[in-house]
């Protein structure tokens, strides 16, 4: 069966968000003198995908994200953060900064681009993804790109499907 166009997720498709997410989180706790354990990495993990979970569920809405898993992330490991919301913003532009590519992303993208279009689709931030396209050379390959801010609909909602 053959496809003209292939709809691809960014992260851990494409980019290691695991990866890329703790090399900012790392960067951040040691700005704000918080260790950055295994413990308080996974803590912090957990934390933001439950977060995204109730995202993708209509649970919470994307803005709220970032307002909140610092805050719940210090309550965790039983540390005030006095400033979540600076410390998402210092995050976010860290992340922006982060796109590690997956073993063999960009040969597959070579070896698909002359036989399908290949369109982005990404519940991620805008800025922050289209940044990591363009540094990472994936937005090179793309024929469109379809964030979740920018359609209106997050996956797995089949409007940002059908944009």
């Amino acid at each position: 069966m053959a496809y003209n166009c292939l709809l691809l997720d960014m992260d851990d498709t494409l980019l290691s968000f695991k990866d890329s997410e703790r090399y900012a989180l790392t960067k951040v706790l040691e700005k704000y003198n918080i260790p950055a354990t295994e413990e308080n990495l996974n803590t912090y993990h957990e934390i933001n995908d439950s977060l995204w979970q109730d995202l993708e569920k209509g649970k919470i809405k994307k803005h709220l994200i970032g307002k909140i898993r610092f805050q719940k992330f210090g309550k965790a490991i039983g540390v005030e953060i006095k400033n979540p919301d600076q410390m998402n913003k210092e995050f976010m532009a860290i992340m922006r900064e982060s796109a590690i590519l997956i073993d063999g992303a960009i040969e597959f993208l070579e070896d698909v681009e002359d036989y399908a279009t290949i369109a982005i689709v990404t519940n991620g931030t805008e800025t922050v993804q289209m940044n990591r396209l363009k540094i990472s050379g994936i937005g090179d390959f793309a024929d469109g790109v379809y964030t979740s801010e920018k359609v209106g609909a997050t996956k797995p909602s089949k409007q940002i499907f059908l944009a």
